[in-house]
């Protein structure tokens, strides 16, 4: 309702303002972003916090675990956009077709994938290990 009556207070909605077209016309789905087709293109690895145990020596542990990880991940992020950008290099200095260079494309994007979801899963493995560990001192994790 907030929107309708938005779109009336605005002149420029008004068939006789626009002749029937509006600049923003109503779509049937919302944009889909576009997969990352290189490395460079994901988002920023982010620092994980790792989850509280109540035990001050095994949240330790835990963050050192996570920081580890996401410095691991960094590092291969890195080496992926190096090696992407060493392949534009050397196809830049060999005639190219329209196919071939489709077929770059298509090859980082399938890397650029597989990475992210490669570090998907191991965030998730280790989220869930920690989870599982016992707290030390004869202490059961909490059951949530």
């Amino acid at each position: 309702m907030q929107v309708r009556q938005a779109a009336m207070a605005n002149p420029a909605l008004k068939a006789s303002a626009n002749g029937g077209k509006p600049q923003t016309a109503a779509t049937s789905k919302p944009a889909v972003k576009p997969a990352p087709v290189h490395a460079a293109d994901l988002p920023a690895v982010t620092h994980q916090v790792a989850s509280s145990t109540g035990n001050a020596e095994r949240d330790k542990v835990n963050q050192s675990e996570q920081d580890a990880l996401r410095d691991t991940q960094e590092k291969q992020r890195q080496e992926l956009q190096q090696k992407q950008a060493a392949d534009h290099e050397q196809a830049a200095k060999q005639p190219s077709t329209s196919a071939s260079a489709k077929a770059l494309e298509q090859q980082h994007q399938a890397q650029t994938q597989a990475l992210a979801q490669r570090h998907t899963a191991e965030q998730k493995t280790l989220r869930d290990t920690q989870e599982r560990k016992p707290q030390g001192n004869g202490e059961a994790a909490p059951h949530t």
